[in-house]
């Protein structure tokens, strides 16, 4: 350090008086004292600039709101790259999005054609009172819109009225024709999707194997022979279950299966992805925001993310979180839904997953098809809805579908007092924002407890030994007017839209492209299913797929795996434009690409697109896309579905 020399006076130091007089910046000779107080007076420049920015920004907001509100949709705006999840234009009163919504419906579809409606807040029984089955003698249970509706997504420079040009995402649905910004929305004919992972199965009047959505306990979907962790489980073979390790081709397949000639798409194709966004659209726009997954709103569903404690496990606020609470004699521990390397056979040192004990090695199968909705028309059949909302009010269904009510607190949740081994338990909440049941929809959060005895001899993984100990699942099970949100252990396989890893003769990564269809009536019929070709070459499974974005550079938008920052809705709310997001900030999508996996040296490789979020991880959200498997990858945490566009009501 350079020795400093002062100058005194009847010994005083008159110079420098501070250090910081002394320490001068060696190209300005400004002493520190100097330097400080410059930066200070640019800090506070800058934080006038900022603060003049949020002004204009707001003041642009505003009118874009009011733009909005006068084209008649229902929808949001965002800033596009916006931390904050929330919808910071919304347009559409509350009355008028209820009235678009309420075109959603429930029914039963059996040759492509609408067989019965159900009724409002039922899945048993129709809108003219007749029963309804839903073991697929009267076809499937789908959600349907029974009306055009008019879809416009878009990422765009914008400039309201007396205001400044910004980057805006927008999403708006509507009944009548409208744009923005120079954009026109597009026409959604009427469309039925499933509302849940499918079982593949030949029913009575079935051709051949096909996707079914459908609760049959004849319908036989995966099984594994459970581990012995528990003296018994509540998963005794795979009927009433869904069918895993469904690939994106073999989806497909399964769809086109169910018409009479299957060398067709129609009356069924695969779950088009535009179908799927309109129905996360009004969901989201009911309840203001993309981030549906905290606690208070759908919640994180069957995945590990905000696993339960203590706090969340069975509270009065109804948390929507799952996970298990573990009892043996004085200990109590929490751990999540899988419950990793937890316990130790009898005679083994070797740990295994708790949910073991319930689905064998397919892991994820854990919830039968139908269950929470199932439980939700018992609730209304029963006269029970006025019970929802607390968790002092216990459903519980009988062999028969008919669900009661126990209110006495003879029924512990948190200790299993009074609990059936493998007997589920159930309560139900509301979500603020939207109807629910009282208001004959279908709309709530279902979480599910239930009590399994630890076998002789298990350990956990501490040594603590777990005879006479219990432990108690709890499922959370999001449900939007009758459609059960992919977060339930599987992810659902969607078409039509889909990310392509691309690599040069040399094995040089080339630009990631995303393509999807501008329109479902551009897919074709697959009778031959390609997915890695020459790059100069296009496969079977990208026909039809008019809309293409390729990344303005290598190893983007992701090299494996990430939240998203910012999407190009232009696209589709699949499309990531950049990373490095967060869970309920952003756009609460994340994204598995792994572009290097499976792909040669002068190849294309198109990769499957599996949304929602399966059981071992903490990416929930129904914007998560598993893109990062080959098209024909059967993974066991894969399901199906399947739509219908163009339905006759």
């Amino acid at each position: 350090m350079a020795k400093i020399y002062k100058l005194t006076k009847g010994g005083q130091t008159i110079y420098p008086a501070t250090t910081t007089d002394a320490v001068v910046h060696p190209t300005t000779r400004k002493n520190l004292t100097e330097e400080l107080a410059e930066l200070n007076e640019r800090i506070l420049d800058e934080t006038k600039r900022a603060q003049a920015a949020e002004e204009v920004n707001a003041t642009a907001i505003e009118a874009l709101a009011n733009e909005l509100e006068a084209l008649g949709a229902c929808g949001f705006a965002r800033v596009n790259g916006s931390a904050d999840p929330d919808a910071q234009v919304t347009f559409g009163n509350t009355s008028k999005l209820r009235s678009l919504a309420s075109h959603l419906h429930l029914g039963v579809f059996k040759n492509g054609k609408l067989l019965k409606q159900c009724a409002p807040g039922r899945l048993t029984q129709s809108v003219d009172g007749r029963d309804i089955a839903i073991d697929g003698t009267d076809g499937d249970v789908m959600n349907f819109t029974d009306c055009d509706l008019y879809y416009l997504r878009t990422t765009c420079q914008y400039t309201p009225q007396g205001s400044t040009e910004g980057e805006y995402n927008i999403v708006a649905l509507s009944l009548l024709p409208f744009g923005i910004g120079g954009k026109q929305a597009k026409r959604i004919r009427p469309f039925a999707i499933v509302p849940g992972e499918c079982v593949t199965a030949k029913l009575e009047g079935d051709v051949r194997n096909c996707a079914h959505y459908v609760y049959n306990k004849n319908a036989i979907g995966t099984y594994t022979e459970p581990l012995k962790i528990f003296k018994k489980s509540y998963k005794t073979s795979g009927g009433g279950f869904p069918t895993q390790y469904v690939s994106a081709v073999q989806a497909i397949k399964n769809a086109q299966a169910k018409n009479a000639d299957e060398a067709t798409n129609r009356p069924y194709m695969g779950m088009y992805y535009e179908f799927y966004e309109i129905i996360i659209c009004l969901m989201s726009f009911e309840i203001g925001t993309w981030a549906h997954t905290r606690l208070n709103l759908f919640g994180v569903g069957c995945t590990t993310l905000d696993s339960v404690d203590a706090q969340t496990f069975a509270d009065n606020e109804i948390s929507a979180n799952s996970g298990w609470k573990v009892i043996a004699g004085g200990t109590v521990k929490y751990i999540n839904l899988l419950g990793d390397k937890a316990v130790s056979l009898s005679g083994s040192s070797d740990k295994q997953r708790l949910i073991g004990g319930v689905t064998g090695n397919s892991w994820y199968g854990f919830l039968e098809i139908m269950e929470a909705q199932r439980l939700l028309n018992g609730i209304s059949k029963a006269g029970l809805v006025s019970k929802i909302g607390s968790i002092g009010n216990i459903f519980f269904l009988d062999p028969e579908g008919n669900v009661s009510c126990t209110t006495d607190g003879s029924v512990n949740l948190s200790t299993g007092a009074g609990m059936e081994a493998c007997k589920h338990y159930y309560v139900v909440r509301n979500v603020p924002g939207c109807e629910g049941m009282a208001d004959g929809v279908m709309t709530a959060v279902v979480n599910s407890y239930t009590k399994m005895e630890f076998a002789d001899g298990v350990a956990w993984s501490d040594g603590t030994v777990m005879d006479s100990g219990v432990g108690i699942l709890k499922r959370s099970i999001p449900i939007y007017r009758g459609w059960n949100l992919p977060l339930v252990g599987l992810f659902r396989i969607l078409d039509g839209a889909y990310y392509i890893a691309r690599k040069d003769p040399e094995g040089n990564n080339l630009p990631v492209q995303f393509r999807c269809a501008s329109n479902v009536s551009r897919i074709p019929a697959r009778t031959t299913y390609t997915y890695r070709v020459p790059d100069n070459e296009e496969c079977d499974m990208e026909r039809g797929l008019d809309l293409k974005k390729e990344y303005s550079g290598i190893n983007l938008p992701v090299l494996y795996e990430q939240w998203v920052k910012k999407s190009d809705y232009d696209f589709s709310l699949f499309c990531t434009e950049t990373v490095e997001g967060g869970a309920r900030n952003y756009e609460n999508a994340y994204l598995w690409l792994y572009i290097n996996d499976n792909i040669a040296a002068g190849e294309r490789n198109l990769h499957s697109t599996a949304v929602g979020c399966f059981a071992q991880t903490n990416n929930a959200s129904i914007r998560t896309a598993s893109c990062s498997n080959y098209a024909d990858a059967k993974a066991d945490s894969y399901a199906g579905g399947f739509a219908i566009p163009f339905i006759e009501l």
